[in-house]
């Protein structure tokens, strides 16, 4: 179950979502709130490039396939509100898009280490260290 794509309408359902994903997971999970799709792509430049290193990991045969990857993507219009509860979430604490989290399966929540926009895809360093890869490792 490599890659899960969640249809976000609610905190409540995320999260509900989220630990039914856990519970069948045989591997770490990983979160990625990015932007919904438009016109075939994500609306937000730095979540094109996210999803498509972040994914490419993930497929089948990827260095990550026996991991879980969820892509909550969120929608322009509700994302840019002030008030998105993904911005208000105490463990989220979403401060921009895409972040990348590491979900404890245990508590349902994400741990505190989360790489933010351009940390997802610039620093392949920190990517490769985040997602538990060998610093020798090809992307």
């Amino acid at each position: 179950m490599p890659i899960t794509t969640l249809a976000v309408d609610s905190e409540s359902s995320f999260y509900a979502t989220l630990k039914e994903v856990s519970g069948k997971a045989s591997g770490d999970v990983f979160v990625m709130v990015t932007t919904a799709h438009e016109a075939g792509k994500p609306w937000c430049g730095d979540c094109v490039a996210a999803e498509k290193l972040i994914s490419r990991l993930f497929e089948d045969g990827g260095a990550l396939a026996a991991q879980t990857l969820v892509l909550a993507p969120l929608a322009r219009a509700t994302y840019r509100q002030p008030g998105h509860p993904f911005k208000s979430d105490a463990g989220l604490a979403l401060k921009a898009v895409p972040t990348l989290y590491k979900w404890d399966v245990e508590k349902n929540v994400p741990r505190e280490e989360r790489l933010i926009e351009g940390e997802t895809y610039e620093d392949l360093t920190k990517v490769k260290a985040f997602l538990g890869l060998d610093e020798k490792f090809e992307l």
